[in-house]
């Protein structure tokens, strides 16, 4: 028993080193691939004043045609309409920081002339509740209402196309929805709000972007239109989305991301793409209620802990398309009683069924010539195995902590056994193989009884 316990302590580190990252989301400065922003151009601002009554620094730009306001100097307005024009021109621009860390508003109009929002431009006004957006309005650029946390209300003009790096981050309160205009949804673009509870995304979104909807957890509902374009998530978009129950995903994805719906908590009902191809890492991490997944033909690849922690999955059999298998895939899923490996596979890595409490059997193909460190550690209700004859090599404690295992049938083409393969597995185990195979000789060094077919 002290094993097990050791192995269970190393499994739980080695999963927690690796996954760090879930958790992590500490800003738009992380990287992401192939999802910048587009650069803002630089506005030429002439003729800078102060408004008669001091609200506002300005300037004119355009040529002199249009106001930009560079900056408000209020500080007791609680409710603020931004006029429409200012010396008979059109406010069409808000620069960058205008109105940010005003903490006495609470409510802010903006007039249809206003084109531009700069990045920034309300950033920690933690105090404002309500904000009216102006109707021509295409894009909310970077950091626009980052960290509003007492933000409600905040209606998106059907007309916006890209929602910016950290546009709402951490508006703790923000309930609105997502328009149909939209197409790109950056980095961090809704992290942490937490408030959030459906996210509809129309055909138009083509993608989106690192932990865009990260740690959202009254999130109940994610859905995508019929006839969805999607082609990227980035890593962890939806990690910590716990209300969700059923996902059913767009054909038009290929890939899921790392992370992409990690620690989704709720989800029981997942339905993945017909053309998917690859599974990324710990892309169903901690999915506790998650009880089925049917792999589709065109996946070739399941990266490291893909389902790791998915404690209510029973059943998951993998194609014979499945050609590249990370380690920790389905490690800790406690309830999982049916698995099927690919025809073809050549390795079961690392802990792949480590900690699958519930599995009664297994069948290993006929191509396997390894089975991992820990592969199937901590089994406890694994009975009996069948190792093909291609199997030439047995990882360190691949079967420890098996403690139902009574018996594992070998070919004298074994070559090589762990450290601790056997340790901690049931009584009177014993070897089924012939007496002249080197697994004969490694089982009198350790005491486990041979017997022949």
């Amino acid at each position: 028993m002290k094993t097990k316990r050791l192995l269970a302590v190393f499994l739980i580190i080695a999963v927690f080193s690796s996954l760090v990252s879930c958790a992590k989301g500490n800003g738009p400065e992380e990287n992401t691939v192939n999802n910048e922003m587009p650069g803002e151009p630089v506005i030429e601002v002439t003729n800078e004043a102060t408004t008669e009554d001091g609200l506002y620094d300005y300037g004119l730009a355009d040529g002199g045609s249009t106001v930009f306001l560079k900056s408000y100097n209020g500080k007791n307005e609680k409710s603020l309409t931004v006029p429409d024009t200012i010396n008979s021109l059109p406010v069409k621009y808000i620069g960058s920081d205008c109105f940010a860390k005003h903490s006495e508003l609470e409510e802010i109009t903006l007039p249809d002339s206003v084109e531009i929002i700069e990045s920034y431009a309300f950033n920690i006004c933690d105090g404002l509740k309500k904000v009216t957006l102006p109707k021509n309005l295409t894009e909310i650029r970077e950091g626009t209402f980052s960290q509003c946390a007492t933000l409600h209300t905040a209606e998106i003009p059907s007309t916006v196309k890209s929602i910016g790096e950290g546009a709402f981050y951490n508006c703790a309160s923000l309930k609105t929805s997502l328009p149909e205009s939209l197409v790109n949804i950056y980095d961090y673009a809704f992290y942490g709000c937490i408030s959030m509870e459906v996210l509809y995304f129309a055909d138009t979104v083509e993608k989106i972007g690192l932990h865009a909807f990260s740690v959202c957890p009254s999130v109940s509902v994610i859905s995508f239109g019929e006839n969805s374009s999607i082609k990227e998530l980035g890593d962890y978009a939806f990690n910590q989305c716990e209300k969700v129950e059923t996902l059913t995903l767009p054909d038009s994805l290929i890939s899921l991301s790392n992370g992409a719906f990690a620690n989704c908590t709720a989800l029981a009902h997942l339905v993945l793409p017909s053309n998917l191809e690859s599974i990324g890492e710990g892309a169903f991490y901690d999915c506790k209620a998650l009880f089925e997944v049917a792999f589709p033909k065109s996946v070739t690849k399941i990266e490291n802990y893909a389902f790791c922690g998915c404690t209510s999955l029973v059943k998951a059999e993998l194609t014979d398309s499945v050609t590249d298998l990370g380690e920790y895939v389905f490690s800790a899923c406690k309830s999982l009683k049916e698995t099927r490996l690919p025809e073809g596979m050549k390795i079961i890595p690392k802990y792949t069924f480590a900690s699958c409490e519930a599995l009664e059997a297994v069948t290993i193909p006929e191509s396997v010539a390894e089975i991992g460190d820990f592969a199937f550690s901590a089994c406890e209700k694994l009975t009996a195995v069948t190792l093909p004859d291609s199997v030439s090599t047995i990882g360190e404690a691949s079967f420890a902590g098996c403690i139902s295992l009574t018996k594992i049938k070998l070919t004298k083409n074994v070559e090589t056994i762990g450290n601790n393969a056997f340790s901690d597995v049931g009584t009177d185990f014993t070897f089924i193989c012939p007496e002249d195979c080197k697994a004969a000789e490694y089982a009198k060094n350790f005491n486990i009884k041979v017997a022949s077919e």
